[in-house]
């Protein structure tokens, strides 16, 4: 299969579960997907990762570039929890330097491996609803945070995602 300039090769991640070792890349690559100071407080520092991994019933998964290629660094990550039969989805990070190659995905359908009933999970900004939309969510309801900014509370039967 061909790629063009717009959407690279795509890449081939290993994934396993977050170690406490992993939250410092994690918090790297928040650092290159929030930028810009006006939207750091939508960032995830290495301490958030831990107070919220320390919680019952959440899990974190990153996604490893695998060796040769990468030397086994992490390219993503997610993390969520189980509320009742449902899965809530509430961080997905991907590097942007592996953006558009594969790796959201292959998080995403991490999720399936847990068989939730439905898969739940708020996106605020437009490309993060643009690529759920692409991985099987739909809109659901729309909310607001305490800032009164509008996000929208998306949803995922199980077994929805990646073309499957």
């Amino acid at each position: 299969m061909s790629h063009s300039i717009l959407r690279p090769p795509a890449v081939k991640v290993s994934l396993r579960v977050a170690a406490k070792g992993d939250y410092a890349d994690l918090e790297r690559i928040e650092a290159d997907v929030f930028r810009e100071r006006s939207q750091w407080r939508y960032r995830w520092w290495a301490s958030d990762y831990a107070e919220y991994l320390l919680g019952r019933g959440r899990l974190g998964v990153v996604a490893v570039m695998p060796r040769p290629l990468g030397a086994g660094r992490v390219v993503g990550g997610i993390v969520y929890r189980f509320e009742g039969d449902a899965l809530l989805l509430d961080r997905i990070v991907v590097d942007p330097e592996f953006a558009r190659r594969g790796v959201g995905r292959q998080l995403v359908a991490h999720l399936d491996v847990e068989a939730p009933a439905y898969t739940w999970t708020y996106a605020w900004a437009l490309g993060l609803q643009l690529f759920l939309r692409a991985s099987g969510f739909a809109w659901f309801r729309t909310a607001y945070t305490a800032e009164r900014e509008e996000v929208y509370l998306m949803r995922r039967p199980a077994a929805e995602c990646c073309g499957r």
